[in-house]
């Protein structure tokens, strides 16, 4: 169904571990926010059949589908998390199909007062793109990212390191940002921030 009564356009961003789901979680569930989860969408963009799929076998040969025929996406992170040139090529395939697919589920949203956008990194033209009203940036320390991704999402310690090095820092994505949510406390600290500000959002 179209969007009727959509009033604020916001994005939740933040890199891994930061907390960003557990903030976009909450919005839908407390606030009854439509979530387009970025995330998921480059997931989606990338099944099989579709221009984008094609397009990064094209790219990166058949060493990149599993035997079931998906993209086999740990393969596909091996080689471009290294390689500078082969992620700006996949990134030059994935970011266009990502875009166009994020402002389609937005616009196609039902009839809520708060849509959100959630996104692993902000970019200015984002806000453009998205037609956003406010950009909430969600961000944690190192250490605190670090035993999240150990103890909650099995990730070894030198592999949470490195996807944690290779991200923003907490300082260089707050400067994009509108709104700063410092998650270092409990969930329902978290909670009462968000409840603030979607509060302060309807002013």
């Amino acid at each position: 169904m179209a969007s009727v009564g959509v009033v604020k356009r916001i994005a939740v961003a933040g890199g891994i571990g930061s907390g960003k789901t557990a903030v976009t979680d909450y919005l839908a569930s407390r606030h009854g926010a439509w979530i387009v989860d970025a995330d998921l969408v480059a997931r989606e963009i990338l099944d099989p059949g579709t221009p984008s799929y094609h397009a990064v076998i094209d790219a990166f040969g058949t060493s990149v589908v599993s035997t079931s025929g998906s993209i086999h996406r740990e393969i596909l992170a091996e080689i471009v998390f290294t390689n500078d040139a082969a992620r700006k090529r996949l990134n030059s395939i994935t970011h266009p199909a990502i875009g166009v697919e994020i402002l389609h589920r937005l616009e196609s949203s039902p009839d809520v007062t708060l849509a959100v956008v959630a996104l692993p990194l902000f970019r200015p033209f984002h806000r453009e793109a998205f037609a956003l009203n406010e950009v909430w940036c969600v961000v944690t320390s190192p250490d605190e990212a670090l035993r999240r991704l150990t103890e909650f999402r099995s990730f070894s310690p030198d592999d949470a390191l490195s996807r944690i090095r290779s991200q923003m820092t907490a300082s260089e994505m707050s400067i994009l940002c509108d709104e700063v949510i410092a998650n270092d406390g409990t969930l329902e600290e978290l909670h009462v921030t968000v409840d603030d500000l979607v509060a302060k959002l309807g002013k």
